[in-house]
């Protein structure tokens, strides 16, 4: 009876669609995501102009602070920003830089974080998100930071 189910399982794989595959597996990608707590000094890996979450040649190994203050479930990450390369972990293109992550309440819609509250509003532009920033993460206390919510590669979100 389980190997009927199980191969039964298999074979509605193989008849769906590519795209409704991908779908699914986005879907439980991004509910793994919003569940999911990274290690307050998370690795990541960079060459200058990408950064990654495992080692490859060719990348320095970086720390990335990341506030875990809000532990409940569901939650998403948003990364504070600043224009200071000095204190920076790693650089996304013009003169912007990632200085870490704060987890708020929230989820993942694709690869952004969309705090609680917040579903159609411009974090950057919300103060509440540029203090939090200022108080949780080190690098960004006396700097001017910005919060973004395009945290979610971390987690192998795609899109």
């Amino acid at each position: 009876m389980v190997r009927k189910l199980f191969l039964g399982c298999m074979l509605m794989l193989f008849c769906m669609p590519l795209s409704v595959l991908a779908e699914t597996l986005n879907t439980a990608v991004v509910f793994e995501a919003n569940q999911t707590l990274l290690p307050e000094n998370f690795l990541v890996y960079t060459n200058g102009t990408d950064v990654i979450n495992h080692s490859l040649k060719g990348f320095a190994e970086k720390t990335l602070p990341t506030n875990n203050d809000y532990k409940d479930k569901p939650g998403c990450y948003i990364a504070c920003y600043s224009h200071n390369k000095a204190t920076s972990v790693y650089g996304v293109g013009k003169d912007i830089y990632v200085q870490g992550q704060v987890r708020v309440p929230g989820q993942y819609s694709e690869r952004i974080c969309i705090p609680n509250g917040y579903e159609r509003k411009d974090i950057s532009k919300e103060t509440a998100f540029n203090r939090l920033c200022s108080a949780k993460i080190r690098a960004c206390s006396g700097i001017q930071c910005w919060a973004g919510g395009d945290t979610g590669g971390w987690f192998g979100i795609e899109q």
